[in-house]
């Protein structure tokens, strides 16, 4: 494995956890205003994570 297949992965990884963090956040939030603002930034994370630019 190159370097640069590393980097992806590690830059993968990070765009997953940071994803996961953000729906973890989403179900604990009772007021739907924050849960509205939480999949707005969720949506680009998993949209770069999945390769879709």
């Amino acid at each position: 494995m190159d370097i640069f297949s590393c980097i992806t992965w590690a830059y993968r990884g990070i765009f997953a956890l940071t994803a996961a963090l953000f729906l973890i956040n989403i179900a604990r939030h009772e007021c739907f205003t924050k849960k509205l603002l939480g999949v707005i930034v969720t949506l680009p994370l998993l949209l770069r994570l999945f390769g879709v630019k």
